[in-house]
């Protein structure tokens, strides 16, 4: 919608029209998905047992109670730094910090100069430059479909050969080599279609198989990264957050200087398939070896 919105009015809505979109989101958030923070659930569960369960519509009116106890206050400020109390002290985190941020910065790269590919290299107009990004959306649904299947098929196979008595977050890793390779393989189908200028549904399918292979990296990372200690999940996904973010701001900036210099779409997008493979895999094999020393050490 965004090329068809820059064209027809003002850049302005695209802003709004997503704000708005993510506070629908939040609202159905809020109210469909289940509980998943452990000590809550315990509460619940406690006050089943003693016979004592508030009714569904008290939830609120517990909440908003909640919210003007001071001591409610101190504990909103005291979670607030365990993010940054992980980040430092967790060498594990900082690990998978670097991982993701890694990620996401050659994805949003990708985002940021897919429309520009076809109105500079095919001549489009910005609105119709704007519809190939199904395709990354495509390849997203797809990766993220067989990422999870493979995530637990993977998992169970890598605890029965090494035997493990119980199921560890490291399992989660070895869907992260195929996912690399899947996600090479189609920056060089990507990169090199554009730069022979070949048709543009070539490389539509090869930035549909980068953004499929990605998907199923991140999702196995994912995963990593809640399994690693359960019981500050959120905090631990909050830990990795600034990475992610400082690398999706600072790495597209590298995107047009690079596509239009010598090295052009083609040994550009190389360039940054070798990267990804070689950083991603010595990275997730240091985690295989090592993870479990590293959550057992705190650096502070």
């Amino acid at each position: 919608m965004g090329g068809f919105v820059e064209t027809y009015s003002s850049w302005r809505v695209i802003f709004w029209s997503t704000s708005g979109l993510q506070c629908i989101t939040i609202g159905i958030c809020f109210l469909c998905y289940k509980e998943t923070h452990l000590p809550t659930i315990v509460k619940v569960k406690q006050r089943q047992v003693d016979g004592t369960q508030r009714q569904v519509w008290q939830a609120p009116l517990d909440f908003l109670n909640a919210c003007i106890s001071s001591t409610t206050w101190k504990l909103v400020y005291r979670s607030l730094l365990v993010p940054f109390r992980q980040l430092l002290t967790h060498r594990s985190v900082q690990i998978q910090a670097i991982m993701s941020g890694f990620e996401y910065g050659i994805l949003y790269l990708v985002l940021s100069t897919y429309s520009s590919l076809f109105t500079t290299q095919y001549h489009q107009s910005v609105a119709i430059s704007g519809l190939h990004y199904f395709a990354i959306c495509i390849g997203e649904i797809i990766g993220s479909q067989i990422g999870g299947r493979a995530i637990d098929a993977l998992g169970q196979m890598a605890k029965r050969w090494t035997k493990a008595d119980s199921f560890r977050p490291e399992f989660h890793l070895p869907v992260i080599a195929p996912g690399v390779l899947v996600a090479a393989f189609g920056f060089l189908m990507y990169g090199w279609a554009a730069q022979r200028r070949l048709h543009w549904f070539v490389v539509d399918v090869g930035a549909t198989i980068v953004s499929g292979g990605m998907q199923m990296t991140g999702r196995a990372m994912s995963a990593y990264n809640i399994d690693s200690y359960p019981q500050t999940r959120a905090s631990t996904t909050a830990a990795i957050q600034p990475f992610r973010s400082l690398s999706a701001f600072a790495l597209p900036l590298a995107g047009p200087p690079m596509y239009a210099s010598l090295l052009g779409y083609g040994w550009s997008n190389t360039l940054l398939g070798c990267l990804y493979v070689f950083g991603y895999c010595s990275a997730t094999w240091y985690l295989w070896k090592n993870g479990e020393k590293l959550r057992a050490v705190t650096l502070m």
